[in-house]
């Protein structure tokens, strides 16, 4: 997701009834609520709900990002995403079983085993070149080390664009790097954690990472 826009409600009828408290949690000591279920509804054009502004009385939605037609390969595969622990012991898809919402960042919010994961192949500590290893090292050197150290923390938001960008360091097909962000946008919300919030933790610096 690389863009966002805020809708009125009354171009959103199918969500008619359902609500989300201010994206903007220091602001408040309420918790964020998400009663209907509302993170698994997507607006028509393909975006996905993440906030509500009481103040603009609008919908914020996410977009991900444009892509050519050119890298959009009709034929491909869906994406097999299931619960980590459900994947990693699933021996009939090749591969070890990967975070969307990294567990290091999303642990505290999200449990580990339920956490939604893809399939990468390789070993990121041995196997050097293998998508799996080229997925967190993308993530390390051009996300986590900003933030490291600085006194703001990247935004959900944030971490959405830096997913996005790993999973096609990975290799994965365009078609599967947007279906793997719009689950891993969704199982955020479903766990309270919108667009606008800060993640949930800066994670410690993966050592010995296979390069």
């Amino acid at each position: 997701v690389t863009r966002s826009r805020w809708q009125n409600p009354r171009t959103l009828s199918p969500l008619v009834g359902c609500f989300a408290t201010n994206t903007r949690h220091r602001a408040s000591s309420r918790k964020s609520r998400l009663p209907c279920a509302i993170a698994s509804l997507l607006v028509r054009d393909g975006g996905i709900l993440t906030g509500f502004s009481y103040k603009m009385k609008m919908w914020l939605v996410d977009y991900p990002l444009p892509t050519s037609s050119a890298s959009i390969r009709p034929s491909t595969p869906a994406l097999v995403i299931d619960e980590y622990g459900v994947l990693s012991a699933n021996k009939t898809i090749a591969g070890q079983a990967h975070h969307l919402n990294q567990a290091a960042a999303y642990g505290e919010v999200i449990p580990f085993r339920r956490g939604m994961a893809v399939k990468l192949q390789g070993n990121i500590l041995t196997d050097v070149g293998a998508p799996h290893t080229s997925a967190h090292i993308w993530m390390e050197d051009n996300f986590w080390n900003l933030y490291r150290g600085a006194e703001v923390p990247p935004t959900n938001l944030q971490y959405t664009r830096a997913l996005q960008q790993s999973l096609r360091a990975a290799g994965l097909p365009e078609t599967q790097v947007q279906q793997a962000v719009r689950a891993a946008i969704r199982e955020r919300v479903n766990y309270g954690q919108l667009g606008g919030m800060d993640v949930p933790r800066i994670p410690y610096e993966i050592e010995n990472l296979a390069r």
